[in-house]
């Protein structure tokens, strides 16, 4: 499976120009797509109104390009990589030599003594050896990162492949309003028009569903390979620091990950059918003809899984 590269992670894709602090600021649009500031003014129509050029979703702006909020995550990303400092305390600027077990944390000399110290139960060891026994958790979380990405991907697909067939569907459950109609045209035409339009919505809400769910995957995804990009870069440049810090941010979201990985219910994806009453009821009962429904054999509620899982990581 292709790696994910960090320019890939920090570039924007419509020019491909990397982002910055200043000029190419990274923002984010209401699809979850981001782009470089000046893209976006490049973008935008007199009336306010911007269409992402990757899923041609299209949103309106209140002001200038300028006032839109910047993409925190690949800000957050940016920093990362061209960050300089390593292995040093924040609180009294020594080198990182020794690692609380207790608090799993590194430290400095000065805080094995002032806010580690072994009176208070605190384990004290040398970085070095710390490295060395969480070696293993660090290989089995890049391990683990690998196959959830994996997962999410496979789920993706999955919801590409229901929309694909519930277009199919939908043509199908329109070829079925139109011949069930036409035998009752002459008294039937406006019953006909509202039975489509019921249709239409349904379909409507349930590809903006499936759409919406397909956005925030995707979204969770990209977040995923930041942070396994976060972990790659501090862990290979040592950087005693950060490396504890993005392990933790890591292992808070494990059980949601997990979740992810799940496949999904049988009974997950909604499927609709037309129904008509008896042709006896129809004909005494024509302002009651004809409905468009849920298809009785594919009943399901939706899951809040991805939902939750945005709520989860910008709440974390």
């Amino acid at each position: 499976m292709a790696q994910v590269n960090n320019n890939e992670l920090i570039c924007c894709v419509k020019c491909n120009g990397q982002f910055d602090r200043v000029d190419q600021v990274p923002i984010k649009l209401s699809c979850l797509h981001s782009f470089c500031r000046p893209c976006l003014k490049q973008t935008v129509d007199p009336d306010h109104k911007l269409t992402c050029p990757v899923c041609l979703k299209t949103q309106t702006i209140e002001g200038d390009i300028d006032a839109l909020p910047a993409d925190l995550r690949i800000m957050k990303m940016i920093g990362l990589i061209s960050n300089k400092i390593k292995d040093t305390c924040l609180q009294h600027e020594s080198h990182l030599y020794f690692f609380c077990a207790k608090c799993k944390t590194p430290i400095c000399h000065d805080c094995t003594v002032l806010n580690h110290p072994k009176e208070q139960k605190h384990a004290i060891i040398e970085i070095s050896e710390a490295f060395e026994n969480y070696a293993p958790k660090f290989d089995a979380l890049e391990r683990f990162g690998q196959s959830v990405a994996d997962a999410m991907k496979v789920k993706i697909e999955t919801y590409k492949n229901e929309l694909n067939d519930l277009e199919r569907a939908h043509r199908n459950l329109k070829g079925d309003i139109s011949y069930k109609f036409r035998y009752y045209r002459s008294l039937l035409a406006q019953r006909e028009e509202d039975v489509r339009k019921r249709a239409e919505t349904l379909i409507h809400e349930q590809r903006e569903e499936i759409e919406h769910a397909c956005i925030v995957i995707e979204d969770k995804l990209n977040y995923l390979n930041i942070l396994r990009e976060q972990f790659k870069i501090v862990r290979s440049n040592n950087d005693t620091r950060l490396v504890f810090q993005v392990y933790q941010e890591f292992k808070d979201c494990e059980d949601f990950f997990n979740c992810l990985m799940k496949p999904e219910r049988m009974d997950f994806f909604k499927k609709y059918i037309f129904t008509d009453a008896k042709e006896e009821q129809l004909l005494d009962l024509l302002k009651e003809a004809g409905n468009v429904e849920l298809d009785k054999h594919n009943v399901f509620e939706i899951i809040e899984l991805v939902y939750d899982l945005e709520v989860s990581i910008m709440t974390s």
